[in-house]
C-alpha cells in the first residue's frame, strides 16, 4: 500500500470539490494541457487520477482511449459515479502505481502530483518502471511534483487555496505537508521532499530520455497579477521525459 491510499479514502469528496479552485484551472491544467498538445485520438493513461479531474479532460480533448487509475478506491469510485453520469468512454482501476500491470501501450502517461508519495528511491523507480512498461516506445510521460526549489520562507500560496510546508532546509525523504483549503475547513495530506537531482536519476535511471523541466505558466485567461505571488515561489514543476525505446529497464 502506497503511502496516500488511506489519506486520500478518507478525504476523496473534500478534495474533489477543492479541484474546482482558480489555481488548478487557470495556473495547473493550463500547463498541464499545454504542454500535452493536441490530444486528438491518443491513448492516455492517467495514473495517479484521483476522481478524474484531468482523466475526464483528457476525454473531453479528443483522446481515443482514456484509462484512469488510482490506489484510492473511493477516488476510483467517485471516478466511475461521474463517467455513469456522463459517459467518455473512461476506463478506471484500482491499482498501486508501483504495482500496476501493463494495462496497455500508451502514448501518453500523466502522473499528477505522485513520485513524491514515495517511501523511498526504490518505491519511485518502481512507479517510474510501471509507468514506462504501459507506455509505447518512444511515448511521452507528464508528471506534476511539489518544485524542490521551493522556498518554505518565500511568498505563500494560501490566497490560491492550498500550501505546502516543508523544513527550511529540506533533504530528501523529509516529511512535508500539503494543506488545501476547502470551504471553511482544511484537508491535509502527508507526502515527502525530494531533490530535482533525485527526481532527474529515478527518471533517467528508468530509461526515459530528453527529461524536461517546465515550469508551470499562466493562462492568458487569468487575471496575471494575481498570480504574481506563485510565480515567484512555484510550488510545482512539470516534468516531461520520453520513454524507453524498448519498454522499462
Amino acid at each position: 500500500m502506497t503511502l496516500h491510499v488511506d489519506q486520500y479514502d478518507e478525504v476523496a469528496e473534500s478534495y474533489q470539490q477543492a479541484d474546482l479552485t482558480a489555481f488548478r484551472t487557470l495556473v495547473e491544467a493550463h500547463s498541464l494541457l499545454d504542454t500535452l498538445g493536441p490530444a486528438d485520438g491518443l491513448r492516455v493513461l492517467d495514473v495517479a487520477c484521483g476522481e478524474g479531474f484531468y482523466t475526464r479532460r483528457f476525454a473531453d480533448l479528443g483522446a481515443g482511449q482514456v484509462v484512469g487509475v488510482d490506489s484510492s478506491a473511493e477516488m476510483v469510485r467517485l471516478g466511475r459515479s461521474a463517467e455513469e453520469e456522463q459517459p467518455r468512454g473512461i476506463v478506471y482501476h484500482v491499482h498501486d502505481a508501483a504495482r500496476m500491470p501493463v494495462l496497455g501501450e500508451f502514448d501518453v502517461v500523466a502522473a499528477t502530483y505522485l513520485l513524491h508519495y514515495a517511501v523511498d528511491l526504490d518505491h519511485m523507480r518502481a512507479m517510474c518502471d510501471a509507468m514506462a512498461a504501459n507506455l509505447r516506445p518512444g511515448g511521452r510521460l507528464l508528471t506534476l511534483i511539489p518544485n524542490p526549489a521551493m522556498d518554505p520562507a518565500g511568498p505563500g500560496s494560501g490566497k490560491y487555496g492550498f500550501t505546502l510546508d516543508w523544513p527550511l532546509h529540506p533533504v530528501d525523504g523529509d516529511p512535508a505537508t500539503l494543506n488545501v483549503a476547502v470551504g471553511g475547513s482544511t484537508v491535509s495530506v502527508s507526502l515527502r521532499y525530494w531533490s530535482e537531482r533525485t527526481y532527474r536519476e529515478v527518471i533517467t535511471g528508468a530509461g526515459y530520455t530528453d527529461v524536461r523541466w517546465h515550469p508551470l505558466r499562466v493562462s492568458p485567461d487569468a487575471p496575471r497579477a494575481f498570480f504574481d505571488d506563485y510565480l515567484a515561489n512555484p510550488h510545482a514543476v512539470l516534468v516531461e521525459a520520453v520513454a524507453p525505446r524498448g519498454g522499462s529497464y
